[in-house]
């Protein structure tokens, strides 16, 4: 039997490890939902079991509320709540820069989440932790989605289908890797709760430091106190034991990991010598006048914790704005945040960032070098200008000027060395201008730097292109497209695909395929160019998600 008529699917929004997201309109209910169609190995283990249905009970404040399953023409439906807002990953993609603080209150409320699955019986493991499963609501909450449903199978443990590079924890990743070459399902070796708080590590480095954790040989990540990064030590030191690679070192339970998050201030140092001097004040402290003088500094710092607190939000409206292409409202934020604080960088970078994305590459770096890097205020501000080099280089790519393209991305290579991204546009941008030497340096420092495989591939097509095999890159590409769940690189895979075409011209079945390429690129355009809020944007060039 097909879907239901009682849902109107709007379209595919995603991929799990355990499945393929729709977003859905839900007749009967009137409101919409996510469809999640399980993946054939899970769905295996779903025949027969009566356990699933915990998950139809799960009542959290920071879970989507499981509203039904369903089977549809062989396949397997979990229906759940719609949440709105934007993940963290769109934040992170966006160049936004948390605070400390924010982190740990999220910290805790994840840990909270996990606890509460773990804690179900049979217990629910995520399995899939990462910035783009947890989003962020307009309320500033978070809310976890697209957890693994085959986690409730297996008494303590769940069964590992999938994992995402640079989250998951060794066990994780040994374990499908074992399970991949093994037939009998029986056999095949599982994950318990101590993988999340692996993910849930992982996740709070990435957020902190704006990059992923790239494990050594042994499994070990960098201490995040060595990224440069200014962090309280308490904290820190509790995101490394969650990375341990040996799970019996790490946090045992959600519950222990909670508690440590919960007395990070009593168990600081700092916090200690603080309470000190606070209480010797107060002994010293007895006059009036004194005490007046203490409220009045006391308003001042309050006051700035509230403007530095209100600038964020408005920051964190800009990229919101940016993620659903509402620019109109997005003016508004931007003023009110450089009104606000006129020397900080963040409002002004998601500026650029909007002008790139509406693919206005000229007003863009003309923004960049008139308004950004002219401006010594924020220069003077310590603020790191990497994403912005890399924001410029981007728009000067997009231009074609390929020569101010690979300078803008080696200054923010300068700047950043560990960024495999940056290498991987710089080596781009160097095959353009026909220094295949360096481009192919470059690609050797992001494979070193952890560069997913297929960005790795996808790079090797382009200096394949510029060398002139377009057989060899024609391959790649079309390798690409059908390996990756990135829409912008299968986007940009189907472009330079018909490149090749038209460099081969190898007959009528060459043709074919690059009209059908040309169809789907034109429908990649018009999803992404037509706004729901009742307007249609113009089609231009396509511009890369940074």
């Amino acid at each position: 039997m097909p879907i239901p008529h009682t849902y109107r699917v709007i379209g595919k929004i995603g991929a799990g490890n355990s499945g393929e997201i729709y977003k859905a309109y839900q007749i009967n209910l009137g409101k919409y939902v996510v469809l999640k169609k399980i993946k054939t190995e899970i769905k295996d283990f779903l025949n027969n079991r009566a356990e699933v249905d915990v998950l139809k009970n799960l009542r959290h404040s920071c879970l989507p509320q499981v509203l039904d399953f369903f089977e549809a023409d062989g396949d397997v439906y979990t229906v759940m709540d719609f949440i709105p807002g934007n993940s963290f990953k769109d934040y992170l993609d966006s160049g936004t820069v948390f605070e400390e603080k924010s982190v740990i209150i999220w910290a805790k409320q994840i840990a909270a989440t996990l606890g509460y699955l773990h804690s179900q019986k049979p217990p629910i493991i995520h399995s899939d932790l990462k910035p783009g499963n947890i989003m962020l609501t307009p309320e500033g909450n978070i809310c976890l989605i697209d957890f693994n449903i085959s986690a409730t199978l297996d008494g303590d443990t769940a069964w590992v289908t999938g994992y995402t590079n640079g989250y998951a924890a060794p066990e994780q990743i040994e374990a499908l890797h074992y399970n991949q070459n093994e037939l009998d399902h029986s056999l095949w070796k599982t994950i318990d709760a101590r993988a999340d708080i692996y993910s849930l590590g992982a996740t709070l480095y990435h957020i902190m430091t704006g990059r992923k954790p790239k494990p050594d040989e042994n499994g070990n990540v960098s201490d995040i106190r060595l990224t440069g990064i200014k962090i309280n030590d308490i904290f820190a030191h509790i995101i490394m034991k969650c990375l341990e690679p040996d799970p019996n070192r790490r946090y045992q339970s959600a519950e222990e990991l909670l508690n440590d998050l919960k007395n990070i201030q009593t168990k600081d140092k700092r916090y200690k010598d603080l309470c000190a001097k606070q209480h010797m004040a107060y002994v010293l402290v007895a006059g009036l006048m004194i005490g007046s003088a203490a409220l009045t500094i006391s308003g001042y710092f309050k006051r700035d914790v509230g403007k530095q607190k209100n600038y964020e939000s408005y920051v964190r409206q800009e990229a919101q704005c940016i993620s659903s292409g509402d620019y109109q409202n997005f003016e508004t934020y931007y003023e009110k945040a450089t009104d606000l604080i006129p020397d900080r960088l963040d409002a002004y970078y998601q500026k650029a960032l909007a002008l790139n994305k509406q693919q206005q590459y000229g007003d863009s770096i003309d923004f960049i070098n008139k308004v950004i890097l002219s401006n010594d205020a924020i220069l003077k501000s310590g603020s790191s200008l990497n994403d912005i080099y890399y924001l410029l280089g981007n728009s000067y790519e997009r231009m074609e000027n390929y020569e101010n393209a690979a300078e803008c991305y080696k200054k923010a290579i300068d700047i950043k060395p560990d960024n495999s991204a940056y290498y991987r546009d710089y080596a781009i941008a160097m095959a353009y201008t026909g220094n295949m030497e360096e481009a192919e340096k470059a690609l050797e420092t992001a494979r070193e730097n952890g560069l997913d495989s297929i960005d790795i591939d996808y790079v090797e097509g382009e200096i394949s292109y510029n060398n002139g095999d377009y057989s060899g890159a024609k391959d790649i590409f079309a390798d690409c497209i059908q390996k990756t769940d990135d829409d912008y690189l299968r986007m940009r895979a189907y472009i330079m695909e018909c490149k090749c075409i038209d460099g081969q011209d190898d007959g009528f079945s060459d043709q074919f395929r690059r009209k059908k390429l040309f169809t789907k690129i034109n429908v990649y355009f018009w999803a992404k160019l037509c706004y729901t809020i009742g307007r249609i944007a113009r089609v231009g060039r396509p511009g890369r998600q940074i």
